[in-house]
C-alpha cells in the first residue's frame, strides 16, 4: 500500500490510497472464503470451487465490492497513522482506477480535527463568588425535618385554611348538567392552596366551615385535555365533610435526637451550617469554573466542522430519548405533544452543541499545551464517586475496573483538572 494526502478545504482532507495487487488479492480470497458456500458451479459441489473458476464464470468483478471491504479498514487506518491524520467523521470514498496489475486506487476525502488557536486562558478576569449560609437557610432545613415529623389532626372549631387536608364532597356541573369525572364524595384534597384542582377552585374553599356547602365557580382553560369541557364554565356544589390540621413537633434538644445523631439544637444546627457550607462553596467553585471555562472558549478560534456540531445533537436527542423512558414517552412522541418537530428540536439544539463542542477542543487544546495529566486527587475523587454508585469499596471497585473504565474515569479527571487549571489561573474580582 502506498498513500499521498492532500488539504482540500476548510478541515477536509482528500487521502489517496493505491491497494497492491497482493492486498487486494488477499482481500479477494477472504471475500471469497466467506461466501463461496452460497455459490452453485457446475461441475462442482457447492463451494468446492476454485476462486479462479468461481471468476471465470461470474466475472472478475463479481467479488469487488466484498474484497475492497476486507481490505479498506486496515489500508485506511495504516494511511491515517502515516499521515497523522486525526478525522472526526465517515469518509466519502471514490474508486478512483483499478489497474491492469490488480491495483487499486481510491480516495477518501474526510473531515478533520481542526486547528484550535488558544486566545487568553490564563489570567482570565472573574468574579469571585463567596457562599456565606443564612440562618433562613438553616432554619428552611429544619422545617424540612419538621415536616417529615408532622401529624394531622382532626379540626373542629375553625374554618379551612390554606395547607389544610380536608375531606369534602363535589358535584361539577356545566349549565345545569353534571359532567363525567365531576363527581364525588368524601374526597381528600391535601394541601389546600397548593393548585391540585383547577386554576380558581381551591382559594374558593379557604374560610368554609365543616358542613357547609358551597357553589364554587370556574372556568376550565381553553387548552384541557378534555375537549368537551376545555374553555366553559363550571359550578361545583362542594359540602366540607372534614378538617385535618398540620402539627408539627416541638423544635428541641428531644426533637434533634429523634431526627438526628445529635443531642443538642445547637449541635444538630451546626452540622446543617456545615453540610450548607460545603454544598455553597462547591456551587461557588462551579459557576467559577463556569465563568473561566466560557470566557477561555470564547477567547479561541476554531473552525469547526458542522458534522462535529451534529455528532452532538445527536447526542443530545439520544440523552432525551434516554430520559424520557423513565417517564414512557420517547422524544418523538414528546415533541407532537409540545407542538414540535425533531427538526426543529435539533435547531434549537444548536448553539449548546456547537458551545459543547468547542469548550472540549478548547480544554483538549490547553491539555496539550501544558502537557497535562489528570491530577492524582482528582482522579481519586472520581473513582471514590463511582464506587459510591456502585456500592462498593474502592479497592472492590479498582479491582473489577476494565480498561474502558479506568480511560473514562482518566479522561473525565483530566478535563476537571484542566479546568481547576483555569479557576487557579484566574484572576478573581471582588464583587
Amino acid at each position: 500500500m502506498s498513500s499521498t494526502v492532500e488539504n482540500i478545504g476548510a478541515n477536509l482532507v482528500k487521502l489517496t490510497i493505491t491497494i497492491s495487487p497482493e492486498e487486494f488479492a488477499e482481500g479477494k480470497n477472504k471475500a471469497y472464503a466467506k461466501k463461496k458456500g452460497s455459490f452453485a458451479i457446475p461441475g462442482f459441489r457447492k463451494g468446492k470451487a476454485p476462486l479462479k473458476v468461481f471468476e471465470t464464470h461470474y466475472g472478475e468483478s463479481a467479488l469487488f465490492e466484498d474484497a475492497f471491504e476486507e481490505v479498506f479498514p486496515e489500508l485506511y487506518q495504516k494511511a491515517l497513522i502515516e499521515h497523522d491524520v486525526k478525522v472526526v467523521d465517515r469518509p466519502t470514498l471514490d474508486i478512483d482506477s483499478k489497474g491492469e496489475d490488480g491495483s487499486v486506487v481510491f480516495t477518501a476525502e474526510v473531515f478533520v480535527m481542526p486547528e484550535v488557536k488558544l486566545g487568553q486562558y490564563k489570567g482570565i478576569e472573574i468574579q469571585e463568588k463567596v457562599y456565606n449560609v443564612s440562618e433562613e437557610e438553616i432554619m428552611k432545613e429544619i422545617e424540612k425535618e419538621l415536616d417529615k415529623s408532622a401529624r394531622w389532626v382532626e379540626v373542629a372549631d375553625r374554618t379551612v385554611q390554606n395547607g389544610d387536608n380536608i375531606i369534602l364532597d363535589f358535584k361539577g356541573m356545566i349549565d345545569g348538567v353534571a359532567f363525567d369525572g365531576g363527581t364525588a364524595e368524601d374526597y381528600m384534597l391535601e394541601d389546600v392552596g397548593s393548585g391540585k384542582f383547577i386554576t380558581g377552585f381551591e382559594p374558593q374553599l379557604v374560610g368554609m366551615a365543616i358542613n357547609e356547602t358551597k357553589d364554587v365557580v370556574v372556568t376550565f382553560p381553553e387548552n384541557y385535555n378534555a375537549e368537551e369541557l376545555a374553555g366553559k364554565e363550571a359550578v361545583f356544589v362542594c359540602t366540607i365533610k372534614g378538617i385535618k390540621s398540620k402539627e408539627l413537633p416541638e423544635l428541641d434538644d428531644e426533637f434533634v435526637k429523634d431526627v438526628s445523631e445529635f443531642d443538642t439544637l445547637d449541635e444538630y444546627k451546626a452540622d446543617i451550617k456545615k453540610n450548607l457550607q460545603e454544598k455553597g462553596d462547591k456551587n461557588a467553585i462551579n459557576t467559577m469554573i463556569d465563568e473561566v471555562v466560557d470566557k477561555a472558549k470564547d477567547n479561541a478560534e476554531i473552525d469547526i466542522p458542522s458534522c462535529m456540531v451534529e455528532k452532538q445533537i445527536d447526542y443530545i436527542v439520544e440523552d432525551m430519548n434516554y430520559r424520557l423512558s423513565f417517564q414512557g414517552l420517547n422524544l418523538e412522541t414528546y415533541l407532537q405533544y409540545t407542538g414540535s418537530t425533531m427538526e426543529a428540536f435539533r435547531d434549537e439544539c444548536k448553539k449548546s452543541a456547537y458551545d459543547k463542542v468547542k469548550t472540549q477542543l478548547v480544554l483538549d487544546a490547553i491539555i496539550n499545551e501544558e502537557k497535562m495529566q489528570a491530577a492524582e486527587d482528582i482522579l481519586n475523587r472520581e473513582i471514590e464517586e463511582m464506587a459510591k454508585v456502585y456500592s462498593k469499596e474502592v479497592e472492590a471497585y479498582k479491582a473489577d475496573m476494565s480498561a474502558e473504565d479506568k480511560g473514562y474515569l482518566e479522561s473525565s479527571a483530566q478535563y476537571k483538572t484542566a479546568t481547576q487549571f483555569l479557576l487557579d489561573n484566574a484572576v478573581k474580582v471582588k464583587a
